[in-house]
């Protein structure tokens, strides 16, 4: 009992810290904009295009549970199960960010197949990982042909991580056998034995989830096309947001802010994204794409109130459906 009672004061405690920062970040952002101006903005809204901001919020998670569905072929996971964890992961990623949606995807597949947890994990964060991968792929393609804060600097530091992601998740699918003779040359260079072992026992496991890619090439090109889609109806979400608030986006502006912005949530965020997302989209629309502060935060709170009304309608009944006992997801957050 005592055990459990730590356990969920550490949960309690991170969250909170989580809420505070995104508090600050509200306070920072509120900083930087004219919020009379950015209420203004938000009351000339076209009401006809919230329609389309929901579907492809709700379109972008069944993109990716279809390619869940694919990296699992060989376990015949139902579509309509694989698109409702998903929908049920990312709205408690959104209600609760501290892993939560990675762990309830990874719960409930390893109690859908009898799977150690860890396995099952790995899967999860290989999913990610491709989107991930997508999102560098993408900006890549388009941070040249637009004009940025960035630099040319930062931006052959994304393009040179790219390039490095993508040797190795090629050695990880077609030569794994060479990425572990350059992980043991590597795993030298640290000298406490306990992080060798530590390391060593991750990589193994991640290498090992990377199985799930061993496909025929256009099984691959398949998996990776569904993610470029679903990347691809996250930036139409902000393609439509600006335009509902009257504003056009251009091709490269809409794909590389939706990528950087994806970027950003990697920092930890507060219950609901409140503060990451307002300051994200400042940061990556107003600093680095140079549009106007109070259009870019007017956009960002409107994505905020859609995807607050999307994620929970999906989520909620992804779980109804589902049947899936939430306690199980906790018991593991407490242990995390």
């Amino acid at each position: 009992m005592a055990k459990n009672t730590k356990s969920s004061g550490k949960l309690a405690i991170r969250i909170l810290a989580n809420t505070a920062l995104g508090l600050l970040l509200i306070f920072i952002w509120s900083r930087f904009v004219n919020l009379s101006q950015v209420l203004q903005i938000l009351s000339g809204v076209d009401l006809k295009l919230v329609l389309p901001i929901v579907f492809f919020i709700i379109f972008s998670g069944f993109l990716r549970g279809g390619r869940l569905k694919l990296l699992l072929a060989r376990y015949h996971l139902p579509l309509k199960d694989s698109v409702m964890i998903t929908y049920l992961s990312q709205f408690l990623s959104f209600l609760i960010p501290v892993r939560a949606g990675e762990l309830t995807k990874s719960v409930y597949l390893s109690a859908q197949f009898e799977l150690n947890i860890g396995q099952s994990l790995i899967w999860v964060l290989i999913d990610r990982f491709l989107d991930f991968w997508v999102v560098l792929l993408l900006i890549v393609l388009f941070i040249f042909t637009i004009t940025t804060s960035l630099g040319l600097q930062t931006s052959l530091v994304i393009l040179g991580l790219f390039v490095i992601l993508t040797l190795i998740f090629v050695l990880a699918i077609y030569s794994n056998k060479l990425l572990k003779f350059l992980f043991n040359l590597l795993i030298k260079l640290v000298f406490i034995k306990k992080v060798q072992v530590w390391l060593t026992n991750l990589f193994d496991s991640v290498i090992e989830g990377f199985e799930l890619l061993k496909r025929k090439p256009q099984d691959l090109l398949l998996i990776v096309g569904l993610t470029i889609m679903a990347t691809a109806s996250d930036s139409l979400v902000w393609f439509f947001t600006y335009q509902a608030l009257g504003h056009q986006l251009s091709l490269g502006i809409t794909v590389v802010g939706n990528c950087l912005a994806a970027l950003t949530f990697l920092i930890p965020s507060a219950p609901g994204y409140v503060g990451t997302t307002e300051a994200a989209t400042l940061a990556v629309f107003s600093g680095v794409l140079g549009l106007p502060a109070n259009l870019a935060s007017a956009a960002a709170v409107l994505f905020h109130i859609l995807t607050l009304v999307a994620l929970p309608a999906v989520g909620i009944i992804s779980l109804y459906l589902l049947k899936f006992d939430l306690k199980l997801v906790w018991n593991k957050l407490k242990r995390s």
